[in-house]
């Protein structure tokens, strides 16, 4: 899963203008997110076909969202740091295979997004 946000934050950062297609599927739920964007916004359809609770009609039913680029981008920062944390907690380093992916597509994001700023902070 995260090798899909790494190439999804890759592209959408390097390209003014593409659109990707990202399947998600984990035991949880399962969705794919189409996305299109240009130089300032991001436009995702999402198409949920299986989620615990059985909630998959309630998100169809609202499932298109347009959001600032520079917004979309900020608010995987902080997944990206919980990621890059956890991996060195655990001993692990630039060796690792992606980690240096990782740490570009975590540098290349200015600002923390707004989901997330109570729980940043520079001395974590």
């Amino acid at each position: 899963m995260m090798e899909d946000v790494l190439k999804m934050l890759y592209k959408i950062r390097s390209s003014l203008v593409g659109e990707i297609s990202i399947s998600w599927p984990s035991d949880t739920f399962s969705s794919t997110w189409n996305i299109k964007w240009n130089e300032k916004d991001i436009f995702i359809t999402s198409e949920w076909e299986n989620v615990v609770g059985q909630v998959q009609k309630l998100l169809n039913s609202k499932n298109e969202i347009i959001i600032e680029k520079k917004s979309f981008m900020s608010e995987w920062k902080k997944i990206l740091d919980n990621v890059l944390i956890a991996l060195k907690k655990c001993g692990y380093d630039e060796k690792l295979q992606g980690m240096s992916t990782l740490i570009r597509e975590f540098d290349e994001i200015i600002d923390y997004g707004v989901l997330y700023q109570k729980y940043c902070s520079k001395n974590e």
